[in-house]
């Protein structure tokens, strides 16, 4: 049917003694779209949305697919390692039943980062009052304004302490698969190997240094 990628599958560059993460999209066709036991021509937001797609079935065990994004190809959103963000934390903490104050976040504190249907960890680098700069441990493909939702470990437990809207950040480096883009499966009918290689729009502008508190 259509063209499309599902970025990103990550993994550490063993070439490098440092953990630099590469994405490597996936390119594959739709075959089908069911709605439970419904096949659709179309589909629209809402429900649950069966993908008949050519991706060979061990990428897609143990739900290692879970918050990847897909789309046609050239329209999907940049990936980032690292990401920048306005935050707005929440003055109680849910579900502690004491009132207890949520504490404003500090350097080299590690936080549950939720985009979308993606959670990662990420580990806070620099903070200036209502803005953060986060490592993430793995990449997420998202879009500049988009609302993330931010947890802090609470005894054993994730607990939702605020939100953030994403300013920018550090984009992850984006090889294509299989030399040509093609990992699985065919590419859509009119795309030559020119409009295989996964387009990232401009790199944003990086927080200044001295702005934030490293």
């Amino acid at each position: 049917m259509i063209g499309a990628f599902a970025p990103p599958l990550s993994h550490p560059n063993k070439s490098q003694k440092s953990l630099l993460q590469v994405c490597s999209p996936i390119r594959t066709r739709i075959e089908s779209l069911f709605s439970e036991k419904t096949r659709l021509a179309v589909a629209a937001p809402g429900g649950l949305i069966g993908i008949g797609t050519l991706i060979d079935p061990h990428l897609c065990k143990a739900d290692r697919l879970v918050g990847q994004v897909l789309g046609p190809a050239g329209t999907l959103p940049d990936v980032y390692v690292t990401l920048e963000a306005s935050v707005v934390l929440l003055r109680n903490l849910l579900g502690s039943g004491k009132g207890e104050r949520v504490r404003r976040l500090a350097k080299a504190e590690f936080l549950m980062i939720n985009t979308g249907s993606s959670s990662t960890e990420a580990e806070t680098k620099a903070t200036k009052k209502d803005m953060v700069r986060l490592d993430l441990s793995k990449p997420v493909c998202a879009e500049v304004g988009e609302k993330i939702a931010i947890s802090r470990r609470v005894g054993r437990n994730w607990r939702l302490i605020g939100w953030g809207t994403i300013r920018g950040g550090r984009l992850a480096e984006l090889t294509p698969a299989d030399g040509g883009g093609d990992s699985v499966g065919p590419a859509a009918p009119g795309t030559d190997r020119a409009q295989r290689a996964v387009p990232t729009s401009p790199r944003p502008e990086p927080m200044a240094d001295e702005s934030l508190k490293a």
